[in-house]
Parts: structure tokens; sequence; C-alpha cells
């Protein structure tokens, strides 16, 4: 499977605008006590989402939520509410650091709804 340029084991997400994601990150057990993080592929670096030590992105305050669910140590989960244009693109997974860090790719698409899906939306809220 070609993504046009993404790394083979890219996961692509779809999501309309205003909706919510969460990105599934797996990562081996003997990483389970390390940091965890969210972050966003920029030109040359990747800019920081969330991490497991409660740092967030100003512009993802109140949206981005980290979290484990149940007994299950080998994956962690980032929640992002309120989905805007900005917030597609290429985002890296990590839990742990150097070269036995978990890294996975994530491609999250955001598509603009119907516009009469648009006003709906908006006289529900």
């Amino acid at each position: 499977q070609d993504y046009g340029g993404l790394p083979s084991d890219t996961h692509v997400y779809t999501k309309d605008i205003g909706r919510n994601v969460t990105i599934e990150c797996p990562f081996k057990r003997e990483n389970a006590p390390s940091k965890k993080s969210l972050c966003k592929k920029t030109n040359q670096s990747c800019e920081l989402v969330i991490d497991s030590t409660e740092k967030v992105n100003p512009s993802y305050i109140g949206r981005a939520k980290l979290f484990m669910k149940g007994t299950d140590l080998t994956v962690f989960y980032v929640n992002i509410s309120h989905l805007t244009h900005n917030d597609a693109g290429l985002y890296i997974c990590q839990a742990g650091e150097g070269p036995s860090a978990d890294k996975k790719n994530v491609d999250l698409q955001v598509l603009a709804p119907e516009p009469e899906l648009l006003a709906e939306n908006l006289y529900f809220q």
C-alpha cells in the first residue's frame, strides 16, 4: 500500500471537522514504565501534542487526552476532540527514549463536512 510517500506502517485516520479521534499507540512491554507521547510532524521536527507527564501543547489544551485502558500495558491512546483543519497531518506516537523507543506513524485526515451538515451541527450545539 502506497500512501503517496508515507511510511508503510502508517495508520490513517479519517475524521470530519468538529469530531474527535482516538489514536492507538502500541508499544513493547519493556517501554511500559517510560514516557509516552504524541507529536505532530512539522517541516524539520516533531512538535509535542501531549505526553504522559501532563505536558500539553497550548493549541491542544482541553482537546487532547492521553490515557491507558484497563490493564493492557502494551498500548496507550490519545484522544483529540473538536478537530480542525489544522489538526490534519502526520503524527508520531512514542513510548520510551532512544533507539529502543517504540514509534508509530499516524496520518490524520480531517474532512470538511457538507455545508448542510454544518448548518445542522451549529443548530444543535
